[in-house]
């Protein structure tokens, strides 16, 4: 998890912010795709291992409603 973390934010301040090519966007593109899949799909799993199976829902929505706050433009 921190591994993609940071390499999801390594690929933001090196290709996406310095850049306006289209070669470099598309870059950027592919790269945050690898990198972030890995998040997306590591997060239950991670709340898994800490919560018992009835909290398992309460816990991941409450996971899911404070990324959508952090998303939130």
């Amino acid at each position: 998890m921190i591994m993609c973390t940071t390499s999801t934010a390594l690929f933001a301040l090196a290709l996406w912010l310095p850049t306006s090519s289209p070669a470099a966007t598309i870059a950027y593109s592919v790269l945050f795709g690898f990198t972030s899949g890995g998040y997306i799909g590591l997060m239950p799993v991670l709340v898994g291992r800490i919560s018992e199976l009835r909290e398992f829902g309460t816990r991941y929505g409450t996971v899911l409603v404070f990324a959508s706050v952090a998303y939130f433009p």
